[in-house]
Parts: structure tokens; sequence; C-alpha cells
């Protein structure tokens, strides 16, 4: 069985480690994405909303990182207001998709 599997184009996701992991992950079906197409992954906004929950933070450690990003997520997850506000933006993100013909939006 082949899962179907779906990532942006970052150049991150172009790396060699990258491309020989999914090689030899071969029960991964890696769909076509086009470079510019839009973001409709709202795991971006929470990546964003930890970076500026982090704004003032002055890490000395790795270990205070990790800590400062496990506590903002916990603090997201317990929030059920948080997700359904993400949730419902999907409805504005799939019209702006259509109205942009798949280019890029504010999102």
């Amino acid at each position: 069985m082949r899962i179907p599997f779906v990532h942006d184009k970052s150049p991150i996701h172009g790396a060699n480690i990258i491309k020989h992991w999914f090689e030899d992950h071969s029960e991964l079906d890696v769909l076509p994405w086009p470079a510019k197409g839009a973001d409709l992954n709202p795991i971006e906004n929470v990546w964003g909303d930890i970076v500026k929950d982090c704004e003032f933070f002055r890490p000395r450690t790795d270990d205070e990182v990790f800590e400062r990003a496990n506590s903002i997520w916990e603090g997201y997850r317990n929030n059920a207001n948080y997700w359904r506000k993400l949730t419902l933006s999907m409805i504005n993100r799939l019209r702006l998709v259509v109205q942009n013909e798949g280019h890029w939006t504010k999102y």
C-alpha cells in the first residue's frame, strides 16, 4: 500500500538527505506540487505564532529553546479556540486559492 505524501518546494525539502530518505521509503508516493503553489498547511501559521511568541525570548542554551517552544505548544494544544479559529480559516484559504487560480495568498 502506497501512502500519498505532500510537501512544499521549500529548499530544505530538496536537500540530498531528504531525497535519499524518500528513495528509501518507497511506501510514500510524493505527490507533485507547484514550486509557487498556495500554502494550505495551517501548521505554517502555528510555527509563525510560535516564533512571534518567542520574539523577546533570549535563550542561553538549546534546552531553554526547547523548553520555551514546548511550553508555547502546550499552551496552544490546550486552547480549543486557537484550533477552532485555525480550522475555520481553511474556508477562506480555499476561497482565496480559487480566486488566485492556485497561486499564493496572504496565508
